[in-house]
């Protein structure tokens, strides 16, 4: 009976542990705010505060919406009209965690040793140990700005990099991929050595990997102003000043 009793409470201890380390991975919406669409295998839904958002759904916001995803100590603020995906297993490529796919989100992500976070969008990449930094997404490009800490940033194939510090932001031109600007107290370029060679894909052919499969977007999207956006590419340092992502 003794025996009986100790391993179901060892049963009992696994199970909840497993249910504790899985909510640990799996992003969850803290706040939602206007029109917040979550696309997944199930279908589209309204996205509602406490829903997991799992592997492969892809988070749109509508024109003044706002949406915050968390998963532990970390968290992503979706500002209006972008679109945010959670890649499959098979996406992720090791470190990118979210694929970036329009907009503006702010990621504010727990610092740790060693490099664990990775944000993908179809023209740069961004990986971290740690910092809250901005990327944003739109017909022109992607940039890219840090608020606090430092954020190694590449172009999508990973030839051109940069550690991005505050007061510096970081571009890529939609119209040459494999060149990474970056601009502070001067502005200079660092040029992937794919760009010079001959026989190398045409910058404007570059596919961020992970991109595939995601013939969703555009349908959950579809009320998502991307118009709205072409213009939003940051081109000069923002001042600005830490905010509580939790919504708390």
């Amino acid at each position: 009976m003794k025996r009986l009793f100790k391993f179901l409470v060892a049963m009992v201890a696994f199970v909840s542990s497993s249910v504790a380390f899985a909510q640990a991975s799996n992003w969850t919406v803290s706040e939602a705010a206007g029109q917040v669409m979550v696309r997944d295998a199930s279908g589209e839904r309204r996205a509602q505060r406490g829903a997991v958002v799992a592997a492969g759904a892809l988070v749109a916001t509508g024109p003044g919406a706002k949406a915050v995803l968390v998963r532990g100590k970390d968290f992503v603020t979706v500002a209006a009209n972008s679109r945010v995906r959670i890649p499959l297993a098979v996406q992720k490529r090791g470190m990118f965690e979210i694929i970036q796919e329009w907009g503006n989100a702010i990621f504010q992500i727990e610092k740790k040793p060693n490099p664990h976070f990775g944000v993908q969008t179809k023209y740069l990449a961004a990986v971290v140990k740690g910092t809250t930094f901005s990327i944003t997404v739109s017909e022109e490009g992607a940039s890219l700005q840090v608020l606090e800490g430092a954020v190694q940033t590449s172009t999508i194939d990973g030839g051109a990099s940069e550690l991005i510090r505050p007061g510096i932001i970081a571009i890529v031109s939609a119209s040459d991929q494999l060149r990474l600007t970056v601009k502070g107290q001067d502005t200079r370029t660092i040029d992937s050595p794919q760009r010079s060679t001959p026989n190398g894909p045409a910058p404007s052919d570059q596919e961020a990997p992970g991109s595939q499969g995601n013939e969703a977007s555009d349908a959950t999207a579809g009320s998502v102003s991307e118009g709205a956006l072409g213009n939003q590419v940051i081109t000069e340092p923002i001042v600005a000043t830490m905010v509580d992502l939790s919504g708390a």
